[in-house]
């Protein structure tokens, strides 16, 4: 949870967990954005180590400094996994920045679902550095609604499907985190289609352990991957799944796209332990 001391120019983020909890302190020179939203409260610190900092419900969710680790390794596999995708759905991702990653290749269309409209708004006016404009590319389609009830409704096939919501621990995304939903996501897939999901801190092993048995459940095959995230002081975990078995160390053709995920990268990022 974070505050910020005026008088200290200091943030104070406690990360409590069931396994263990630690005080994260940073200098910073102010919050610049402060709102609650009908959804969830969004703070925009402006710090100096990290530059700008966005917190939903008092919870880091990703820095100016190194927002591009998180955001290249949650897309860049699937999309590179799959020889061409050209229909995408992202689920959450309100700061637009899994959108801009999924738009370095040639999409046809990203559809992105995010139920918190004015939390894109002020993502759109504060963390340009995020999106990079990529909710004016006409590719990009948004729509404003709950992600467990898009997906249940909707009868379209998506060749990849980004699933980027806040952890499994908080309010606005626990639907998403559950058997129905993962079987929900799989009805949007054919046997060529891969999903993405962010599923939290790797080292929170029950719970890293048990979403993705769901996975496995749900579709079939499920690839657990990390990369190591500065801000976050953790090594972040995240899964594909998909209908049929992938080749996760031979990716198609990796392009150029961004500053942290490349060949080398792609390979480390799938070297974990047992699950």
């Amino acid at each position: 949870m974070m505050t910020y001391s005026d008088s200290m120019k200091m943030v104070v983020d406690t990360v409590t967990d069931t396994a263990n909890s630690f005080i994260h302190m940073y200098p910073a020179y102010g919050i610049d954005v402060s709102v609650q939203t009908d959804f969830q409260k969004v703070d925009i610190v402006n710090s100096i180590p990290f530059g700008k900092v966005l917190y939903l419900d008092g919870d880091m969710q990703s820095t100016e400094s190194d927002e591009f680790i998180y955001h290249e390794a949650l897309v860049q596999p699937a999309m590179h996994l799959h020889r061409k995708p050209r229909n995408v759905l992202i689920i959450g991702g309100g700061e637009g920045a899994t959108l801009r990653e999924v738009l370095r290749h040639e999409v046809l269309k990203a559809t992105m679902v995010d139920i918190d409209l004015q939390l894109i708004e002020i993502c759109k006016k504060h963390l340009s550095q995020w999106h990079g404009g990529s909710f004016s590319d006409p590719r990009s389609v948004v729509i404003s609604d709950d992600a467990f009830s898009y997906v249940k409704e909707c009868k379209e096939k998506f060749d990849v499907i980004i699933v980027d919501l806040t952890d499994p621990s908080s309010d606005i995304a626990s639907s998403a985190f559950s058997e129905e939903f993962y079987k929900s996501l799989r009805n949007l897939t054919t046997d060529g289609s891969i999903c993405a999901f962010q599923i939290g801190n790797f080292w929170k092993k029950p719970q890293f352990h048990d979403i993705l048995q769901l996975l496995r459940k749900s579709f079939g095959f499920a690839y657990p991957y990390k990369t190591y995230i500065p801000s976050f002081l953790a090594e972040w975990g995240f899964a594909l799944a998909s209908q049929k078995e992938i080749d996760m160390l031979n990716p198609f053709q990796i392009l150029n796209t961004g500053k942290h995920y490349n060949r080398t990268t792609h390979s480390s990022m799938f070297a974990v332990s047992t699950f």
